[in-house]
């Protein structure tokens, strides 16, 4: 079973990613809609396997994030969820500091698809 965290600002979106997770049979799941909290978990020792990340979040944007994360746990997986045009993300999140990117909208089977391709334990359930 894998870990999971969420940062995102939009409730709606935060639910449907923890939902879902919790669908697919994981149980170990962080949910914030900061940068600062989502640091809080990091350095307190609560890093991830995987990692559902916003870029454009209240405070601190979710890049700077992204780059914290590759520099100090580059084992975690990292999803960009985004509503940015692949040429904005390209800009604001240069050298790949990610693993994969979701495009606002999506829907479960898309999101489930993208955590398979990371967390083995939940291929074959719908």
């Amino acid at each position: 079973m894998s870990s999971f965290m969420v940062i995102e600002d939009d409730l709606s979106m935060r639910f449907l990613v923890k939902e879902t997770l919790k669908y697919l049979g994981h149980t170990e799941i962080v949910s914030v809609d900061n940068v600062e909290s989502a640091l809080g978990y990091l350095k307190a020792g609560k890093v991830p396997e995987l990692m559902f990340l916003d870029l454009i979040l209240p405070g601190e944007p979710g890049y700077s994030l992204a780059k914290y994360v590759r520099e100090s746990h580059p084992e975690v997986k990292i999803i960009v969820v985004t509503g940015l045009s692949e040429e904005q993300l390209l800009r604001r999140l240069p050298g790949r500091n990610y693993d994969a990117v979701l495009y606002k909208p999506f829907d479960h089977r898309q999101l489930k698809e993208a955590v398979e391709k990371f967390s083995p334990s939940t291929r074959g359930r719908e």
